[in-house]
Parts: C-alpha cells; sequence; structure tokens
C-alpha cells in the first residue's frame, strides 16, 4: 500500500510528464505554423520566469535558475566523460570537448 506521500509524489510525476507533454506539443504546434523553435523556447521561457517571479519573487526565482545551471553543468561533464571513454575505448585520441572556458585559460 502506497503511504499519502508517496501517491502525492507519484501524482506530482504524473503532473509534470503531462505538462511536459503538453509544452512539447505548444512547441511542435507553434513550430508547424512557421515559428522559429529557438525564438518560442526563448519567449516561453522568459515568460515563465516573468510569472515565477511574480508568484515566488527575485531570490526564489534566481535560487531555481542557479539549481538549474548546477544540472546543466553536471549534464556536461557527464556528457564530455561519456564521450572521452568511448573514444578511449574505441582506440582513439581524446577528443577535443569544449568544456566552457577558453583553450588555455584555467578553469
Amino acid at each position: 500500500m502506497h503511504s499519502h506521500r508517496g501517491v502525492a509524489m507519484q501524482t506530482l510525476s504524473e503532473d509534470l510528464e503531462r505538462l511536459r507533454s503538453a509544452w512539447r506539443a505548444v512547441l511542435s504546434r507553434l513550430a508547424q505554423e512557421g515559428y522559429p523553435e529557438s525564438a518560442c523556447i526563448e519567449t516561453m521561457m522568459e515568460t515563465g520566469l516573468s510569472r515565477m517571479i511574480e508568484l515566488h519573487g527575485s531570490a526564489h526565482t534566481a535560487s531555481y535558475l542557479d539549481q538549474l545551471r548546477e544540472q546543466t553543468e553536471k549534464k556536461q561533464r557527464e556528457l564530455s566523460d561519456l564521450l572521452r571513454q568511448t573514444a578511449l575505448n574505441e582506440g582513439g585520441d581524446t577528443p577535443f570537448i569544449w568544456d566552457g572556458e577558453e583553450p588555455g585559460k584555467a578553469a
């Protein structure tokens, strides 16, 4: 039997997946109407951020964006590590993978 918290988390997870699906459908429809996907995404982000600031304030929104930045950087590092390891496993040279820093500059 599920605990109340477990059911709530499952419901939240299902709701979030439905929302992601709905946003993907909106992007797809806008692209079919001829809008550039990058412009649609940028506009959606700006609108969402403005609304989040209205609902939760600047400090909370900034903290959330910082968490997203950290997650993005972690995923980039994981992808870079995977690409390097794949190249080494295939007997090739270590590929150059841009890590966000200019070549020759210390991180």
